[in-house]
């Protein structure tokens, strides 16, 4: 699990999708700014990246996403 706990704007750039065929990642936002992930599939996200919002946020979505890499991109596996 990552831990995003940025004092400022952040993204997150994900490890090469080809050197992690089956590798499940989970990332959550824990501090107040701005924390994207990326490259994320444009299947699930048309921008390529996801947000991740603030945990205080109600009620609390996308603050937390596991993301699994089938060798060739980054799938969203769950986000809440």
């Amino acid at each position: 699990m990552v831990l995003c706990n940025a004092t400022a704007a952040t993204v997150l750039t994900l490890p090469a999708a080809g050197s992690n065929t089956g590798r499940m990642i989970t990332i959550k936002r824990i501090g107040g700014s701005t924390c994207q992930v990326t490259p994320i599939s444009t299947t699930d996200y048309a921008a390529g990246n996801l947000p991740l919002v603030a945990p205080a946020s109600n009620p609390p979505t996308n603050s937390i996403v596991t993301v699994i890499s089938n060798g060739a991109t980054w799938y969203v596996l769950n986000h809440h």
